[in-house]
């Protein structure tokens, strides 16, 4: 299911179902009730991807660190998932290993895949 079933079957526009996911424009409350019972019937999940592409936040932040043996680097991961969890975020975690190859390849598939990212480097 995609977002223009939903829209089709909830008898609304693909603007008005965005607006009702999003929550930043004001729908009358009939036109969500319905729009999110249709989501709710059939299992409609958001496309990410699309709205990363239309320009809309994911709600994702890629988080690339060398390694979790380290007790600060764990530290560093956790505190992080605290706090992006606290804020409505989630964090994608690439572990690198030290390793300059995986590091560059974690970067370029975050930033492919538009999520924001962040990466540790040692003082």
């Amino acid at each position: 299911m995609n977002i223009a079933e939903v829209a089709r079957l909830a008898g609304t526009s693909k603007a008005t179902v965005s607006h009702v996911l999003t929550g930043n424009v004001n729908v009358s409350p009939k036109t969500k009730a319905k729009v999110l019972e249709i989501i709710d019937r059939y299992g409609y999940i958001p496309n990410r991807h699309a709205q990363a592409l239309a320009g809309s936040p994911t709600h994702m932040i890629g988080v690339v660190l060398n390694e979790l043996s380290n007790f600060f680097f764990t530290e560093i991961a956790e505190g992080i998932t605290f706090t992006l969890e606290n804020k409505g975020y989630v964090a994608v975690m690439c572990f690198t290993g030290w390793n300059q190859q995986k590091e560059d390849s974690a970067i370029q598939m975050l930033l492919q895949n538009h999520v924001p990212l962040t990466v540790s480097r040692p003082i």
